[in-house]
C-alpha cells in the first residue's frame, strides 16, 4: 500500500515553530515512523508546519521537502495571517495531493479541522482514494477566555470541523464516545495513543521505586481548566500536613493564575514550560504522577490523554481521574480517584501514601506491563490492519 498521511508532523526541533503542540507533534511522529517500519506499506507525509499567525512568524511560509526518520516529507506553504492562512493551507495540500494523485492508494489525516479535512474529502471524492482521519483532538473548544470576536471565529471553526469529520467514513480514535458523538455511521478502531520504544533502562527491577523515597508529586501538561490543574494545586491546601510536594511543568493560559497561586502554596513549585527530555525526567524521578483531567468535561469525554501512557511508561505511580477512556486493563496499573474535586485528589494522595510498600511496587510493574502493549509498533500495526479491512473492529 502506498500511503499518504496529512498533518502537523515537523522535526520539533526547529525554534521557528512556535505554534508546535509537542504532544500532537511526538504523536504524529510516532505514527509516521511505526508505518515506516511495516514491510507492506509505503508512506509519506504532507505536513501543515506549526508557525504562530504573522506576525509572530513570518508573513508568508515557504514550502520545504525533506525528511522525518526514514519518511519523506513535504511542508506546504501559506500566507501566515488569519482566515487567509486557513484557507491557503487547504489549498496547497489539495494542491500537494493533485501531484501524487497517481503514486498514493490511499490517505490517513490527523484531526478533521478544516485546513486539512476540507482538501483530503474533497480529493478522496474526486479520484476515489480510500481516506481515513486519526482523530486526536475533537472539534471543541477548551478556551473559554478568549476575546469576544476570536470566540466566534473558533465557533465558526469548529461547527465546520464537526460537519467534516461527519462525512468520514472510517476513523481512529482514542475514546469510543468520539465515534459515536462526531462520526456515528462510520467505521472505527480506537487507538489510546502510543510510545516510543523503551530506552534501555525502562524495566521493572531498574526503574520500581519504593513508597519511602521522596514524595514529590509531578504533574506535565497544559495549563487549561479542562486539564484539571486548578484542582489538583487547591489539594495541596489541604495537604501542608504531609510530606508531599507537588512540581508543575508546563504552559497556557492558566499559567499566570500559576505563578499567583505558588506564592501562597509552599508546598506546590512550578517549574514553567520546559523541553519534553526535562518532563520525562521529571516523571522518572517522581513518587507520583497525576492526570487530573476534569471528568465532566466534554473534551475528557471524548478524548485521552496522551500524557497518561508517557507517565506509565515511566515507572512511577500514576494517579488520575476516572474519565471515560480508561478501559478495564489500566484499572490494576493506575490509582484511580472517582473526585476530581481539590479535596477528592486530597484524599486519593493522602490514600495512596498510606498504601504498603509491595502494593505500591506492584502497581508501577503493572503499569509497565500494560503500556508495553501500546508502542508505537503494535499500534500502528492495528491501524495498518484498519485501512486494508471493510469495517472497524
Amino acid at each position: 500500500m502506498k500511503l499518504c498521511y496529512v498533518g502537523y508532523a515537523v522535526d520539533a526541533s526547529n525554534k521557528k515553530y512556535k505554534g508546535i503542540s509537542i504532544a500532537g507533534n511526538k504523536m504524529q511522529r510516532g505514527i509516521l515512523t511505526g508505518f515506516s517500519k511495516i514491510d507492506e506499506c509505503q508512506i509519506e507525509s504532507i505536513s501543515i508546519p506549526p508557525y504562530a499567525t504573522y506576525p509572530n512568524n513570518e508573513f508568508y511560509v515557504n514550502s520545504k521537502e525533506g525528511y522525518l526518520g526514514d519518511v519523506k516529507n513535504i511542508e506546504i506553504s501559506f500566507i501566515n495571517v488569519p482566515v487567509l492562512k486557513q484557507l491557503n493551507q487547504a489549498f496547497s495540500i489539495f494542491r500537494t495531493l493533485l501531484s501524487k494523485r497517481n503514486e498514493l492508494d490511499e490517505i490517513l489525516c490527523f484531526n478533521a479541522y478544516f485546513p486539512i479535512a476540507l482538501p483530503v474529502l474533497l480529493f478522496s471524492f474526486i479520484f476515489k482514494k480510500p481516506t481515513t482521519a486519526f482523530i486526536a483532538d475533537v472539534p471543541l473548544d477548551d478556551n473559554k477566555n478568549r476575546p469576544i470576536a476570536s470566540r466566534y471565529i473558533y465557533t465558526l471553526f469548529f461547527m465546520i470541523s464537526k460537519f467534516l469529520l461527519s462525512k468520514f467514513k472510517k476513523v481512529v480514535v482514542l475514546n469510543e464516545e468520539a465515534a459515536f458523538k462526531f462520526c456515528p455511521n462510520a467505521s472505527y478502531i480506537v487507538v489510546e495513543g502510543g510510545i516510543d520504544l523503551f530506552e534501555k533502562d525502562n524495566s521493572v527491577e531498574s526503574i520500581v521505586r519504593s513508597a519511602k523515597t521522596s514524595k514529590i508529586v509531578v504533574y506535565t501538561g497544559a495549563l487549561t481548566d479542562y486539564s484539571g490543574i486548578k484542582s489538583l494545586v487547591n489539594a495541596f491546601e489541604h495537604l501542608e500536613g504531609e510530606d508531599v510536594e507537588l512540581h508543575v511543568y508546563g504552559g497556557g493560559y492558566l499559567k499566570n493564575w500559576m505563578v499567583e497561586v505558588v506564592k501562597t502554596r509552599p508546598n506546590v513549585i512550578y517549574k514553567g514550560s520546559v523541553d519534553n527530555l526535562t518532563a520525562i525526567n521529571a516523571q522518572k524521578k517522581a513518587w507520583l504522577l497525576v492526570n487530573p483531567r476534569v471528568i465532566s468535561d466534554e473534551i475528557s469525554n471524548y478524548t485521552f490523554p496522551s500524557k497518561l501512557l508517557e507517565y506509565m511508561q515511566s515507572g512511577t505511580a500514576v494517579l488520575t481521574t476516572n474519565i471515560s477512556g480508561i478501559r478495564e486493563e489500566y484499572k490494576s496499573a493506575i490509582y484511580i480517584t472517582e473526585d476530581d474535586t481539590a479535596v477528592g485528589f486530597a484524599k486519593a494522595i493522602q490514600g495512596i501514601l498510606k498504601e504498603k510498600d509491595e502494593t505500591f511496587n506492584t502497581m508501577q510493574a503493572n503499569s509497565l506491563r500494560v503500556v508495553k502493549s501500546k508502542s508505537w509498533s503494535l499500534q500502528t500495526k492495528k491501524i495498518f490492519t484498519f485501512l486494508k479491512s471493510e469495517e472497524g473492529v
